[in-house]
């Protein structure tokens, strides 16, 4: 019985640690001018941030639980917005989360127009973004904010104009946008789920199958 018992716990944690190797926290670009980088320093008209070619996607928090519900601009998001949408809701405390954030800075600070376009298609669904509420800017700034990393100061976030428009598609899983930045940047932080590791459900059922096991002999003995 002990060694059954030891088989059913090894097949557990060793299916834990294969899982754990294959999952993965990451995103697709499938079309545009972005690309993945890992600015550290993104606030507005900063040299750091600025390019004429690119829009900049770079992951700030990875498998993040959050502590309190975070207010977003818009709540699983599915369909077309524009810089003026809203559809004020909360992710949960409690929910873990990945955390991304596109930054749009053209070089320098004339008012031509520079356009930025693209589709990214995530791991997993969009829970929330936001884009267009300084306070909410802020406030999801200090929760899922990637560390050593320079923000723009409270009420400095660059949100979306009217004329900048995005849309979320393929079970909320796809981001498209097509944004105009002339003298100040478009910023967007992106929310998803993170779902249950499929190494605790299988565990789970191992477990189950144990116990079951274990049941059976019991009565028949």
């Amino acid at each position: 019985m002990r060694v059954r018992n030891a088989v059913v716990l090894s097949l557990f944690f060793l299916s834990g640690a294969l899982f754990l190797k294959t999952e993965a926290k990451g995103q697709t670009i499938d079309s545009g001018n972005v690309q993945i980088n890992t600015l550290t320093n993104v606030k507005p008209n900063n040299a750091a941030a600025e390019n004429d070619s690119y829009a900049n996607l770079f992951l700030e928090r990875a498998n993040h639980t959050l502590a309190s519900s975070l207010a977003v601009d818009v709540f699983s998001p599915l369909g077309s917005y524009n810089g003026s949408s809203s559809s004020v809701g909360s992710i949960a405390a409690g929910t873990v989360v990945n955390s991304y954030w596109l930054n749009v800075d053209k070089v320098g600070s004339s008012s031509v127009l520079v356009s930025y376009s693209g589709q990214i298609t995530f791991q997993y669904k969009i829970l929330g973004v936001i884009f267009n509420n300084q306070s909410r800017f802020a406030g999801s700034t200090a929760v899922l904010g990637k560390p050593g990393t320079t923000y723009p100061g409270a009420g400095s976030y660059g949100p979306l104009e009217a004329t900048d428009t995005f849309s979320v598609t393929n079970g909320g899983k796809t981001l498209i946008f097509s944004w105009k930045v002339n003298t100040n940047a478009d910023q967007m932080r992106i929310i998803t789920a993170v779902p249950e590791p499929a190494y605790y459900q299988l565990g789970a059922l191992l477990i189950s199958g144990g116990l079951l096991t274990l049941t059976r002999r019991r009565k028949q003995a």
